[in-house]
């Protein structure tokens, strides 16, 4: 996928019937969003989509062979994603069709408010053959990493993989509490109990705990014990406020020391904190050193995030 920043004024998100720090997604229904903002001037073109920019951070941050599978339309943004892919040594394989287009996410900036408008486009086409040939061409006890997103949109495919990942480390990130509500929360409860390690924030697990439980949680403690098992880590993130995560079956808090002020820009932080936590499980740090290494990076990208936005919109 690729983010098609643009700078807008609200009468441009009015007109198009767009809301402030909304999110629609192009369909059948309202392909004209699709027409009307490719026309519209981008202010910056980059990688996006939450699997990508983690494995665009980790690449910045960390020595570690990355290898990324998706499904791309033959068009002038397949050559954008490959040529920041190859610049960032992340190895790629682009199953590509001649008759869809790249995914994009157009991000309309106006002050500090953002609109995201999404065009998945060629990225749910992946096909079961294509990741079968790239996973037989991988080498042995490699992590694997999957959001949430991902699995929704590959259904089939996200079950035909399974019997693969569970014989390898895998962790999960929830993604959003608005999966759970569908068909696709029984796939994403699969992977969640193969996973090694889960990642979310407490929007989607407490989201999650409702669905798996039909019930209400007192607190996040109870909400970790009860989701996960002894040898499973699930790691909480909640805004500004602490982290909690499990150690052999018990909960953990630790502390957010700095407060980076309300004025930022978290979009993508999420991100960053995975790719953290990725690269300390990689390297086989202790559960303590991997959480303070994703916060480390949260707030590195969150302030560099919110300078780059600042310098394109004011």
């Amino acid at each position: 996928m690729l983010d098609i920043r643009i700078k807008c004024e609200k009468s441009l998100l009015e007109n198009l019937d767009l809301e402030e720090n909304g999110y629609v997604q192009i369909n059948g229904k309202n392909n004209y969003l699709l027409e009307k903002l490719q026309d519209l001037k981008a202010v910056r073109l980059s990688s996006g989509g939450t699997s990508l920019n983690t494995f665009i951070f980790l690449s910045k941050k960390g020595n570690i062979p990355l290898y990324f599978i998706g499904s791309v339309g033959n068009d002038k943004y397949l050559k954008i994603l490959e040529n920041e892919l190859d610049i960032l040594n992340i190895k790629y394989s682009f199953e590509i069709f001649d008759n869809n287009r790249t995914a994009k996410c157009f991000v309309l900036l106006n002050g500090r408010q953002r609109s995201l408008v999404t065009d998945l486009g060629a990225s749910t086409c992946l096909s079961l053959k294509y990741v079968d040939t790239c996973l037989c061409n991988l080498p042995k006890n490699v992590f694997f990493y999957m959001s949430g997103f991902m699995i929704a949109a590959h259904l089939e495919l996200s079950f035909h993989i399974l019997d693969i990942l569970k014989k390898n480390q895998l962790i999960l990130n929830l993604s959003s509490y608005t999966l759970f509500s569908g068909s696709e929360y029984f796939f994403i409860k699969k992977y969640f109990d193969i996973s090694n390690v889960v990642v979310g924030n407490f929007e989607e697990f407490y989201s999650f705990y409702k669905r798996v439980f039909g019930k209400e949680p007192i607190n996040i403690r109870q909400i970790l014990v009860e989701l996960g098992y002894k040898n499973q880590t699930l790691i909480c993130t909640d805004g500004g406020k602490d982290i909690y995560y499990t150690k052999n079956g018990k909960v953990y808090s630790s502390k957010i020391d700095k407060y980076l002020g309300d004025n930022v820009d978290t979009c993508g932080a999420g991100d960053a904190f995975a790719a953290g936590i990725l690269y300390g499980f990689y390297n086989k740090y202790s559960i303590e050193e991997i959480i303070e290494i994703g916060k480390d990076w949260s707030e590195e990208y969150i302030l560099e995030n919110t300078k780059m936005i600042q310098e394109l919109i004011f």
